[in-house]
């Protein structure tokens, strides 16, 4: 078997190239194989991937009960569409928000963490609009601008309602109680989470006779955290559904 092994000449010309620097002594790091890389196990987008089939069937409940209290509150008819349920940075949802937005947050007991419920501006004045009677042929400035006494008083009666269906439709699944912290009209000023946090998100498109708007319900993901399989799960975990 032959020898590996280094003559004098060998041995002294590989000293020489350490010493001027020729030979690199740095090791490299193997490379990945395989098309193998490294994922952070703890990345939220990894985890939260999938429906949520209960909270749809909630949020569809809770636009149900909201169009006959706003109709008992307005005396006139509203349409609600509910949009999907969706899944994003938090960044990606708070920068898609107009100013002056109504942005409320939320606690909701007994999870921990803050959620948002938002009204749009188009929506806050379609609302006071109707209820004042009105039909939509005059419009008043959104941007620039907060609410005035008279428009905050509407949309926390607004607010009321909100809460309060908002914890009917919840309640076939799990006892929710949401409370309001505090109002804000610009979202650089609501931090309920870090920019790349997941938050689950859904749209209420409201349709009056005087105008439209949408309102949003925003949570972190890890708030549900505690009642996530009953949402995973599917409308078997809704007792009025079955």
């Amino acid at each position: 078997m032959a020898q590996d092994i280094l003559s004098q000449e060998e041995v002294d010309a590989l000293f020489k190239g350490l010493a001027g620097g020729d030979i690199d002594t740095e090791a490299e790091a193997p490379e990945a194989q395989g098309g193998i890389r490294k994922y952070d196990l703890a990345n939220q987008d990894r985890i939260v991937r999938g429906r949520m089939p209960t909270l749809e069937v909630i949020n569809e409940r809770f636009a149900r009960l909201w169009r006959v209290s706003l109709f008992n509150f307005l005396r006139r008819s509203a349409e609600i569409s509910v949009g999907p349920v969706r899944l994003l940075k938090y960044s990606e949802f708070i920068r898609n928000l107009v100013v002056p937005s109504n942005i409320n947050m939320v606690q909701i007991k007994p999870l921990r963490g803050t959620a948002l419920f938002i009204f749009d501006p188009r929506l806050i004045f379609a609302v006071v609009d109707n209820y004042f009677g009105g039909d939509g042929r005059f419009h008043a400035r959104i941007e620039g601008r907060e609410f005035t006494p008279l428009e905050q008083r509407i949309i926390r009666r607004l607010l009321d309602l909100v809460f309060k269906d908002f914890k009917a439709a919840w309640t076939p699944v799990t006892n929710l109680a949401p409370e309001l912290i505090r109002s804000e009209v610009n979202p650089q000023f609501v931090n309920i989470a870090t920019p790349t946090e997941v938050v689950i998100t859904t749209g209420f498109d409201v349709e009056l006779e005087s105008g439209s708007g949408t309102f949003h319900i925003c949570i972190p993901y890890g708030m549900v955290e505690p009642i996530r399989d009953q949402l995973t799960a599917g409308t078997t975990a809704d007792r009025s559904e079955v």
